[in-house]
């Protein structure tokens, strides 16, 4: 991991089924545009994802300047998965899977509404990602329900994309939990 100067892919990973692509594409078009509003265009844009959502990736992602690689191939995925420096990840799974690879992440994710409205009632509980709720503090930035807007989400893509102290950080209390 210590070779991520090298890395040169930043995997965009935005949900495993088409209303997340609906809800949250938007604001990994953020990301895209400070991207390209801050000139960094040295890196690739990496979205693996399952083959039902391959042609709405694709059109979504169709007039974007910097290269970007959207796969469904496992073998393929885990070759790219070597070249990753930084992930976006919406929530779950996909999150533990980035761990487990020890790339650093910020989460995002948008309950609707009245999900979010119900589970305020019944569940305590302060963070959304397991790694978090298992050691009780943020160990991986999330930028979720009403705190997931494009000033936050930037703010903190903007850590994870520049602070390397931060990132190691978040790779040493990933190891302590996984």
């Amino acid at each position: 991991w210590n070779n991520n100067h090298k890395k040169n892919l930043i995997a965009f990973l935005p949900g495993s089924r088409d209303n997340e692509i609906n809800k949250l594409f938007p604001y990994l078009e953020y990301i895209y545009e400070y991207l390209i509003s801050n000139n960094i265009t040295d890196y690739k844009i990496f979205i693996p994802t399952l083959l039902h959502l391959v042609d709405k990736l694709t059109y979504l992602t169709k007039d974007w300047k910097i290269e970007t690689i959207i796969s469904v191939n496992i073998e393929k995925n885990e070759k790219l998965y070597n070249n990753v420096f930084i992930s976006v990840t919406c929530s779950g799974t996909a999150s533990l899977e980035i761990s487990k690879r020890l790339i650093p992440q910020i989460v995002f994710y948008k309950l609707n509404f009245l999900t979010y409205f119900i589970f305020s009632f019944l569940v305590s509980v302060r963070f959304a990602n397991i790694l978090n709720i298992l050691s009780n503090k943020m160990i991986i930035k999330e930028v979720i329900n009403r705190n997931l807007n494009k000033k936050n989400l930037l703010e903190a893509f903007d850590i994870l994309f520049n602070d390397q102290s931060f990132r190691d950080k978040q790779i040493l209390e990933i190891k302590k939990y996984l």
